[in-house]
């Protein structure tokens, strides 16, 4: 399966993902939709795709109590070395999640993970995140816009039938937030969608 190879990908190139990811700040990637949700803090939260850990470690710091999910294992040894004891590294994937069996979240973070997975299963981890959200919580996915330029292959997304898809899991749309790319790569743009359930 494609989302597997790309998993196989990062664990072989972890330690360039890890410099790559450390090198912009958490709130220049993050603070659009930050500043628009309630402050995070003393809340259950949980990270999904969180690589070397830099997102997972800045949320940590503001109080939380932070769930790291991150299937290459080379880059969740890195991250866990970044974020200590302050953060739970769990090895696992969308869609199932199977780790999550009884845990509820205040916020879900899908950074940057999207465009891995299939049509099917960007259904199935609507209604995966759905579930493991609190009422009231928050969920964002961060959709990648443009081509890679090496062995990685984007799943084209596409935020309208996303938010049309997660309506049906429970969830409400409050926010459409577009971006340049914070490590300049040209032909890419961003897109983040926050949810509330």
């Amino acid at each position: 399966m494609k989302y597997n190879k790309h998993i196989a990908y990062y664990h072989q190139h972890a330690d360039t993902f890890a410099k790559q990811y450390t090198s912009v700040a958490f709130e220049d990637v993050h603070n659009d939709w930050l500043s628009l949700i309630p402050p995070l803090t003393s809340g259950n939260i949980l990270d999904i795709g969180a690589g070397a850990g830099r997102d997972a470690k800045a949320l940590a710091s503001m109080g939380n109590q932070v769930t790291a999910i991150e299937p290459a294992s080379a880059l969740m040894q890195l991250g866990s070395r970044l974020t200590g004891s302050s953060v739970t590294w769990v090895n696992d994937t969308l869609p199932l999640l199977t780790s999550q069996k009884k845990h509820r979240y205040d916020l879900i973070l899908v950074s940057a993970v999207w465009m891995h997975l299939t049509h099917v299963q960007q259904q199935q981890s609507l209604q995966r995140c759905s579930q493991l959200l609190l009422t009231d919580g928050h969920l964002v996915i961060t959709l990648r816009h443009g081509e890679f330029d090496d062995a990685r292959v984007a799943t084209p997304v596409n935020a309208t039938s996303t938010i049309e898809f997660a309506k049906s899991c429970g969830l409400t749309m409050l926010h459409n937030i577009a971006s340049n790319d914070k490590l300049q790569r040209r032909r890419v743009n961003w897109q983040t969608l926050v949810f509330t359930k």
